[in-house]
Parts: C-alpha cells; sequence; structure tokens
C-alpha cells in the first residue's frame, strides 16, 4: 500500500508495478516487514493502478523460476508486446508445461476497458 501511496505522488496518467519476491522457506534468514498505517487510495486513481504479482501469497518462490525471468522470456518471444491482462494466463501455462508450482496473478480495477488494450511493457 505503501507503495501505491507513493507512485501516485508521480501524476502518471497510469501505473504498472511487478512484484517477484522470491522466498523459500528452506533458508536460515527471517525477515519481518513492518507496515505502516496509510491512507485509503484515493477512488480516482484505483482504476489507474495494476500490479503483476510474481506469486501467490504465501507460497514458495525460487530465483531459478522467477516471475521476472518467465516474464521476460514471454516478452522476448513475442514480435509485439503482450496485453497486461494476457500475462498471468500465458506465464501460469507455461509454469503449468514446466511443471513449475508457482502462480502468478494481476490486481487491477476494470472500469470498461480500461486495461484490455494495455501493453507491457509501456
Amino acid at each position: 500500500m505503501e507503495l501505491k501511496t507513493d507512485l501516485l505522488n508521480l501524476k502518471s496518467a497510469r501505473w504498472t508495478v511487478t512484484l517477484d519476491m522470491c522466498r523459500d522457506r528452506r533458508s536460515a534468514m527471517k525477515y519481518t516487514v513492518r507496515i505502516q498505517n496509510m491512507d485509503p487510495v484515493p477512488h480516482e486513481y484505483l482504476s489507474k493502478i495494476a500490479i503483476l504479482y510474481g506469486t501467490s501469497e504465501l507460497h514458495r518462490a525460487r530465483d531459478s523460476n522467477s516471475f521476472t525471468c518467465e516474464l521476460g522470456r514471454l516478452v522476448r518471444s513475442r514480435r509485439t508486446p503482450p496485453y497486461i491482462v494476457d500475462i498471468p494466463g500465458k506465464v501460469n501455462e507455461s509454469w503449468d508445461q514446466k511443471k513449475i508450482k508457482q502462480r502468478c496473478k494481476l490486481d487491477y480495477v476494470e472500469v470498461g476497458n480500461n486495461w484490455k488494450s494495455f501493453l507491457w511493457p509501456s
């Protein structure tokens, strides 16, 4: 949420964020994330933010099969950039074919066709 608030200060027409945080429970390192109390994102900005998550909440992810690597392969394999709404389906399908137990997802607010024709990267 803090990242969204910081991005809103940039006064852009749209914002996209790609989050790829590899985590594996075998690691001996322990991390703590402190979340500050934040104000809600203003209503007029909600439909202008899209976030690609490289993994589902609390699931393991490894650097060797990272979302960033898979997204790079997807973009390089095409003549034109993919539509942002198509990315999770294509990445998850590729992981299924490779028997990788990981899922990505896209979080965005639809208003009409506001994200349907948005190419990533743009």
